[in-house]
């Protein structure tokens, strides 16, 4: 494009709305508040933040608002390309509606961004919470502490002089630059990172021409603007380089210490400072790294708003909560279904996943559909389809353990929000509904009808740095689906051809033998006692098989009559020395004429079933 044509502001942001496809009215609605926020907070719109704003300001201003989004594609890739090692291959194409999108895709715009990013300082992107955690390693330090002391009582600072002269500008009442001793590339890499999160903060308050009183009175008059007593989409906990997070931070004073614990810490030993970096690292590297105060054009934006992949940016980020809820199931054998490679993210339905290691087993299905008569949502006609369900079977029906509905919006809809959960509540009994959103979900839950209240959870700001709202998400899929299942064990681990499983298949045993908890349990017998041979019994025996998941399946299809087991383990004993059995308590009180004790497997039986050791009499 001709650079010239957008020399100012206004007309670059009119131009890039239209050329990136900025939907300020839906999914983006909050992005030009955000950008006004990094531009001039004192602004009452957007149009007077951009005639305030120098075009260098304004286009680090959206290139950084764009960063979530460079995570998330970055994401994606690495999940596909080590997507093989769950059962499948290493070149997907991803059907998205309309649009197919190969991994080359991501690769080409990551690259370009990658390029872009090189004029940038580069940070840990970490939340409001990992300041004070960052803070608390710092001053854990005896060094530290002894300064921070100092400072408060008026005693003069053991810390270099470009620090203390810092210190003392701000006790006058101004910020000033970072001090050169401090800057990452001057200290040891055990403090650089944490110097960078210091550095890039107070640079964010320089742009602005901030003072702490100043910031003070900035955010008190944000506060009275939105109300004191209402939710506020614009502190965004995820985001520790948030304008009104850093607000809220500077009321303790959070600058002024960072910079007294950096220059006491840096005088620490070597052995001392190895110490203190493995506690830093172990909080920063748990978050992506962030490009900040990058030097960008607005024919670096052009480049990277013209992709396919960002066309489709709305769509990925339901993609990418799909990768979240596979991830979380790490140690799982999981299964991603595709056609030659090509996975389906559809507005129709699609088995995405099947988890075989869980009973049932799982399967993650999107857009499945669910009758509902007269939903709440306006959009919805007599049914339900969430973007995702976690499927599994129970008694020989398939139902429904866990909802996880997407959305993109910046800006919490509140009343829509309320609605997704109550209809997908009522539609779906047997599970938990979350509702996810890149922004804001304020309190949605609160005012769900307290009948559907206990099942319904909204999880906001979920991004890729947003490390409480994914670790939210992953337990809650990781609680759904349990702990990987035992194996069946295999001829090699040494069956016992002394030992026989055998289990009850009588009348009484019907419902509970098809359950997914008794799959999960006769597995783990199997695996303690490695008997060589399963068998079903009533008053008879019905069968033996080899012990693996083909013969307890058969097992579990069976109807039997009514419970007599004392002859059928009398059979069984004269063929092995060991029979466990796995019946009920109107099977236990058939067992006679031989040696019976309770099997240590009880205390994780399910409920009503009983399991018993048996043996002859001597």
């Amino acid at each position: 494009m001709d650079t010239q044509v957008h020399r100012d502001p206004q007309s670059a942001w009119s131009h890039l709305c239209t050329f990136g496809g900025i939907d300020l009215r839906g999914a983006d609605e909050g992005f030009d508040r955000r950008i006004l926020y990094r531009l001039n907070p004192r602004a009452s719109s957007i149009e007077q933040a951009l005639v305030d704003a120098d075009m260098a300001s304004f286009v680090r201003a959206f290139f950084e608002e764009l960063n979530p989004y460079a995570a998330m594609f970055r994401d994606i890739l690495d999940f596909f390309v080590h997507a093989d090692a769950t059962r499948g291959q290493s070149q997907w194409t991803l059907q998205v509606d309309d649009q197919l999108l190969g991994l080359d895709h991501f690769r080409e715009w990551l690259t370009v961004w990658d390029d872009i990013v090189k004029t940038a300082v580069t940070v840990p992107a970490i939340d409001a919470q990992a300041c004070w955690k960052l803070w608390g390693v710092l001053r854990n330090r005896q060094v530290v502490q002894t300064e921070l002391e100092n400072i408060f009582k008026g005693r003069p600072l053991n810390i270099s002089g470009d620090a203390r002269q810092w210190i003392s500008t701000y006790e006058l009442g101004n910020y000033s630059p970072f001090p050169a001793s401090l800057h990452p590339s001057e200290l040891p890499d055990a403090l650089a990172k944490c110097a960078s999160v210091a550095m890039v903060v107070l640079q964010r308050l320089l742009d602005h021409e901030l003072t702490p009183a100043t910031l003070k009175d900035l955010r008190d008059q944000h506060r009275t603007a939105v109300g004191y007593d209402a939710v506020d989409d614009s502190y965004d906990p995820s985001d520790g380089y948030n304008l009104w997070i850093i607000a809220l931070h500077e009321t303790d004073y959070w600058l002024q210490s960072f910079v007294v614990a950096l220059s006491a810490a840096s005088q620490l030993s070597e052995s001392e400072l190895a110490s203190i970096g493995e506690e830093l690292d172990e909080i920063t590297d748990r978050f992506p790294l962030r490009p900040m105060l990058a030097d960008v054009s607005v024919d670096d934006l052009e480049s990277v708003l013209s992709m396919p992949i960002w066309k489709k940016r709305f769509e990925l980020y339901s993609v990418w909560i799909a990768t979240e809820m596979i991830r979380a199931l790490e140690g799982h054998d999981i299964e991603i279904h595709h056609d030659n490679g090509r996975i389906g993210f559809d507005f129709k339905e699609t088995t995405v996943a099947t988890i075989h290691s869980s009973p049932g087993p799982f399967k993650l299905i999107s857009e499945r559909r669910t009758p509902l008569a007269n939903p709440r949502g306006k959009d919805r006609k007599g049914a339900v389809q969430p973007d995702y369900g976690l499927w599994t079977e129970d008694s020989g029906r398939e139902i429904c353990k866990m909802v996880v509905e997407v959305k993109h919006y910046k800006k919490s809809s509140s009343g829509t929000f309320v609605d997704v959960l109550e209809d997908y509540a009522s539609a779906l009994p047997d599970g938990d509904i979350f509702l996810v959103s890149h922004g804001s979900v304020a309190a949605t839950v609160s005012k769900v009808s307290p009948s559907l209240q206990h099942r319904c959870s909204a999880i906001g700001h979920l991004t890729s740095s947003n490390w409480p709202s994914r670790t939210e998400l992953a337990s809650a899929v990781r609680r759904c689906v349990g702990e990987p299942m035992s194996p069946w064990p295999a001829a090699a681990q040494g069956l016992n051809s002394s030992k026989i499983l055998l289990v009850d298949v009588s009348g009484s045993m019907n419902e509970i033998l098809r359950s997914a908890a008794m799959n999960v349990f006769v597995r783990h017998v199997a695996t303690i006692e490695l008997p060589a041979v399963l068998a079903a019994a009533d008053q008879r025996i019905v069968g033996t098989w080899e012990t693996g998941e083909t013969g307890f399946e058969e097992i579990a299809r069976l109807k039997g009559d009514y419970t007599q087991l004392s002859q059928p383990v009398a059979e069984l004993l004269r063929t092995y020395e060991t029979v466990i059995v796995i019946t009920d308590e109107e099977g236990v009180a058939t067992l006679q004429h031989v040696d019976i004790v309770a099997h240590a497997a009880q205390a994780v039986a399910p409920p009503r079933i009983e399991i018993r050791v048996c043996r002859k009499r001597t």
